[in-house]
């Protein structure tokens, strides 16, 4: 059990989504916020404790892109961040994701246009598509995601998805 003290919002929202990913909050004391929880779930996984469960989020709306950003490193996982297919592919190809969270229309190719990419140099990197774009049933076949969220999608949709890419059990 690890006991954090702070204050502000972002201790807030790591209590708030533990919960989703497996985590347990056992106190919350007002006067200065403190928070006694379980550790951080995404470094509970098998393997090495000390590594985290990195995702690679492939976004190009920056608001969209802090907002999950910062809720995943919140919660313990190493989130690593791209804007184009061409950054999503070099990104890849050095950090080693476990998982990629890919939004289909990008700037400079399509998030298909990724996972061809990597799928090419041999990489299979299990990913989560969130678009906004309406997805084919033949590219869901081709491509086999985790899963496909629609966009506007429930940020804690995401969330238990991820964890249950990570192999936390909730």
């Amino acid at each position: 059990m690890n006991r954090y003290a702070g204050q502000g919002e972002r201790l807030f929202v790591a209590a708030l989504g533990l919960p989703a990913l497996g985590g347990t909050m056992v106190r919350v004391k007002r006067a200065n916020l403190v928070v006694e929880v379980d550790v951080a779930p995404a470094l509970r996984r098998e393997g090495n404790a000390v590594d985290p469960f990195r995702i690679l989020l492939v976004e190009d709306e920056a608001t969209l892109r802090q907002v999950i950003g910062r809720n995943l490193a919140a919660l313990g996982y190493r989130v690593d961040e791209a804007v184009t297919a061409s950054e999503a592919v070099d990104q890849a190809g050095r950090v080693r994701p476990d998982l990629l969270i890919l939004d289909i229309n990008l700037p400079d190719r399509t998030g298909w246009d990724v996972l061809r990419e990597l799928r090419r140099r041999g990489m299979e990197i299990p990913v989560i598509v969130a678009s906004a774009v309406r997805v084919n049933p033949a590219r869901l076949s081709e491509f086999r995601p985790l899963a496909y969220l629609p966009k506007p999608f429930l940020l804690e949709s995401l969330l238990r998805v991820v964890s249950e890419a990570a192999g936390v059990s909730e």
